[in-house]
């Protein structure tokens, strides 16, 4: 009891602590400047850190397998660079899978087996944080923590952002989930630091009586309320759904007649809904800018947003390695993103994990406050990668590495919720069979965007199978998909709303190799929404 309340008077002291101590543009091109600088020494002693002397290291076998040393490491580097030495080890089995990651399955290199958690790729030597828990990317519940340090060495690179957009003085608004998924909580606090908290956080929760548990409430409230007696106050997040976006388009209205700009940072297809509640008021967005992410900013969303005169800047985060890439002042294709290349090395294999899509991502952080220890990790996202100079203030800061075309080959991703291919193939396995009848290969999840530009996840329902009572069988995917923890919960929530899974009566898709699998993507291609049967629950 004693070590409890010491923890949580040293967590109200170091929030605090975090939220008075407020990071400036030009310390924040300091810091970076100097990780840039000594990029490969930092690299270096992070691994002689946390691999090298850690002998729990998950990494540990498979540099002894790999016969690579320490000192081999250093005399690699000094010869050819890091991203040189990550390719050698690569080409060696020093690799992680997305599903070995996740700890799905076991590492098999060679005739050895590791059997690992999740957990043992832990950083160590994390300091104490506050305790969320994530999930829908890899099929099952994931805690982390919220680390005050690690939001903090991020924060350099929204600042990077306000610089490039000249948003300073330019309200704000928020519209994502609070706990226990850390997006929102996770944004207002890095503002923050930068010394400009949003104005509003609305949250995605609904009103249909999903609770985020008692915990998740408390430390909500906890850290709104304790940023109150700092000089960055919090907003409290306010419960929206997608049947009241009318809300935000309303906030945008009366904040562009006091400001004539605006900011609305959400999921990129509540962009899109945004826009197109707009449309239907005959509202013109132009001053308005969307800051997006956690889904790719496709061609035909970007073309949404744009139609109202308002503008569009996506970028790239993940859980487990923070601020991956932020999106190019200066960008040559939609979606071009700049790789935080201070902190974070990246490489691709030299074919394709999946046919049809771009190579996989490999990435390796060496942040020494970053949740995760990572050696050529693979998270499940794909991308076309080109080195080039464009001019905008991250290719002065020397962020060279330009990522195209970004999207995942692990997880089906809709409205901003994403949900792993294994979760979508237990259902079509074990779910569908036994509820309707068939076998597993009469049935198949299509990943497409709709003629409104919208990600819809069709269920192809071999018509052999007979009649299929189709809103029944939604709810009952839903249904199951609420069965597993309250970030599910949200989902399939949002989900419902958006009518995101949609049955369609056809034979199920095969591949060029006459696979067929169970899930295709399909994401960039329009659908003929006459072949969509407009059913949802």
């Amino acid at each position: 009891m004693k070590g409890r309340l010491k923890n949580s008077i040293q967590s109200i002291v170091d929030l605090q602590r975090y939220l008075n101590q407020t990071i400036t543009f030009e310390e924040a091109k300091t810091i970076v400047a100097d990780r840039m600088g000594r990029r490969e020494e930092n690299f270096l002693s992070f691994v002689k850190r946390y691999v090298y002397d850690n002998l729990s290291s998950p990494y540990l076998p498979l540099l002894q397998k790999a016969r690579c040393s320490y000192d081999d490491m250093v005399c690699e580097v000094r010869r050819n660079g890091i991203e040189a030495l990550l390719r050698l080890l690569l080409d060696s089995g020093v690799r992680v899978s997305f599903d070995e990651f996740k700890g799905h399955r076991p590492l098999h290199r060679g005739g050895d087996e590791y059997r690992l958690k999740n957990e043992a790729f832990d950083n160590p030597l994390s300091s104490p944080g506050v305790k969320v828990k994530t999930g829908g990317t890899s099929g099952r519940p994931i805690h982390s923590n919220l680390y005050l340090d690690f939001l903090a060495d991020r924060a350099c690179y929204d600042q990077f952002l306000f610089n490039m957009l000249d948003i300073y003085d330019t309200p704000l608004v928020l519209w994502y989930p609070k706990l226990p998924a850390s997006t929102g909580i996770s944004n207002s606090l890095r503002y923050a630091k930068i010394g400009h908290p949003p104005d509003r956080w609305f949250s995605m929760q609904t009103d249909s009586g999903i609770q985020p548990g008692l915990k998740n409430s408390l430390t909500n409230m906890a850290i709104v309320w304790l940023s109150r007696l700092t000089k960055t106050p919090l907003p409290r997040p306010q419960v929206l759904n997608l049947s009241r976006i009318g809300v935000i388009v309303d906030w945008i209205i009366e904040t562009r007649k006091r400001h004539t700009r605006c900011v609305v940072q959400c999921y990129v297809s509540q962009a899109v809904r945004i826009c197109q509640a707009a449309m239907q008021r005959g509202v013109d967005l132009e001053g308005t800018i969307f800051i997006v992410g956690s889904e790719p900013l496709t061609e035909a969303k970007h073309a949404e947003i744009e139609k109202m005169h308002a503008s569009v800047f996506p970028r790239y985060q993940a859980t487990e390695i923070g601020s991956v890439a932020t999106g190019c002042g200066q960008p040559s294709e939609v979606g071009e993103l700049h790789l935080h290349s201070d902190t974070i090395a990246m490489i691709q294999t030299d074919t394709p994990r999946v046919e049809g899509v771009p190579k996989p991502f490999y990435f390796t952080s060496f942040l020494n406050t970053a949740p995760k220890i990572m050696i050529n990790v693979e998270l499940g996202d794909s991308g076309i990668v080109q080195n080039r100079r464009c001019g905008c203030l991250l290719d002065e800061i020397g962020f060279n590495t330009h990522l195209f075309q970004v999207h995942s080959f692990s997880r089906a991703t809709s409205e901003g919720m994403s949900l792993c291919y294994n979760e979508l193939k237990r259902i079509i396995e074990n779910l569908l069979p036994f509820k309707i009848g068939g076998s597993s290969t009469d049935y198949q999840w299509v990943e497409a965007e709709d003629d409104n530009s919208f990600t819809r996840l069709l269920l192809y329902i071999d018509p052999g199978i007979g009649p299929v009572a189709e809103d029944e069988t939604v709810k009952e995917i839903l249904k199951e998909l609420r069965q597993v923890d309250l970030s599910h919960q949200l989902q399939a929530e949002v989900w419902r709303q958006a009518k995101t899974i949609k049955i369609v009566r056809q034979s199920p898709l095969t591949t060029s190799s006459g696979k067929r699998p169970s899930f295709i993507n399909k994401r960039a291609r329009p659908l003929d929404s006459r072949k969509v049967h407009e059913k949802s629950s």
